[in-house]
């Protein structure tokens, strides 16, 4: 989904559990507490996301928004798990604000995606 900042003019329905969020803010993908918060759209508001109402809103940061982008909820959460046991260090001492760092972070999980899906090929039978 797209990057937007949270704020409290939100719709009345989603604005209360979303400040609630903000309160114990962690990013919901990778768990970061700093840099600006987000809302996602788990199922993007492109493919229908818009009016699934607030079980289809996460917060999260800026970098992690980005990089999810409108990729299906359940198969990044699972890829980008993974991307985290082995870049998770590096990810979350980057500056999750940063357009520079973002685009960055995003061509790296997007090598990482590339490198999955040719060990996968090589090693299908045919």
């Amino acid at each position: 989904g797209r990057s937007r900042p949270v704020s409290s003019g939100s719709a009345a329905g989603i604005a209360k559990p979303i400040e609630a969020a903000m309160s114990n803010y962690s990013c919901h993908y990778c768990g970061r507490a700093n840099g600006a918060r987000t809302r996602d759209h788990k199922v993007p508001r492109f493919y229908g996301g818009a009016g699934r109402g607030r079980e289809n809103i996460v917060v999260c940061c800026t970098m992690c928004n980005m990089i999810k982008s409108a990729r299906p909820y359940g198969k990044f959460v699972l890829l980008f798990g993974e991307f985290l046991e082995r870049h998770g260090e590096e990810y979350r001492a980057a500056d999750p604000d940063d357009r520079e760092v973002i685009r960055a972070m995003q061509r790296r999980f997007d090598r990482w995606l590339r490198s999955l899906h040719c060990a996968s090929t090589a090693t299908s039978p045919e």
